[in-house]
C-alpha cells in the first residue's frame, strides 16, 4: 500500500467520525427538549411525592419552581441549599449553580460554585447527563441526583 492509499484511508476515516458525531448531535439536539421536560415534570413530581411521603421531616421538604428551559430546587431545612439548573439546548449541557440559605430571614444567595452537566447519548439514541464520571440515564437516576444536590440522604 502506497503513502497516497494509506493518506487517502485515513481521511476516509476522518470524515466518517466527523459524519458520525455529526449525527449524534443531530440526534440529541431533537431529543433534548422533550427529555428535559420530562426531566423537569419528575422532578416535579418527586417534590410532591417526598411531600406526601414525609410530611414531617424537614430534611426532605423542598421548594420546586419550573422556568423557561429551568427550575430552582430548594431545600426546605436551615441551613438550606438550592440548585438552580438550565438546559441549553444548543451547547448540549445543563449548568447547575449551587446557592445557601444560612439563617431563616437571610436571603437565597449564590455560593458561586457552578456544575456542568453533559448531555450525550449513550450506545444507541438514549439520551445521558454525564458529571464527574457518574452516568445518569433514567429519570430516576436523574431525579435522584438533582435532589441529592439539596438534601442530605442517608447511606444506601
Amino acid at each position: 500500500m502506497g503513502w497516497i492509499k494509506e493518506l487517502k484511508d485515513k481521511r476516509t476515516a476522518e470524515d466518517r467520525h466527523t459524519a458520525e458525531q455529526l449525527e449524534k448531535v443531530r440526534i440529541i439536539r431533537a431529543k433534548l427538549p422533550e427529555f428535559w421536560h420530562s426531566v423537569v415534570g419528575r422532578l416535579q413530581a418527586d417534590c410532591v411525592e417526598l411531600k406526601s411521603e414525609f410530611p414531617s421531616i424537614q430534611e426532605y421538604r423542598c421548594e420546586f419552581a419550573a422556568s423557561g428551559r429551568g427550575f430552582k430546587l430548594k431545600s426546605g431545612g436551615i441551613p438550606g441549599k438550592m440548585i438552580r439548573a438550565e438546559a441549553n439546548f444548543e451547547g448540549l449541557c445543563v449548568t447547575v449553580i449551587f446557592g445557601e440559605l444560612d439563617d431563616v430571614f437571610g436571603d437565597w444567595r449564590d455560593s458561586g460554585a457552578k456544575r456542568e452537566i453533559t448531555v450525550g447519548l449513550n450506545g444507541g439514541d438514549h439520551l445521558t447527563f454525564t458529571n464527574g464520571g457518574a452516568s445518569m440515564s433514567t429519570l430516576d437516576e436523574i431525579s435522584r441526583y438533582f435532589f441529592s444536590l439539596v438534601l442530605e440522604f442517608p447511606n444506601g
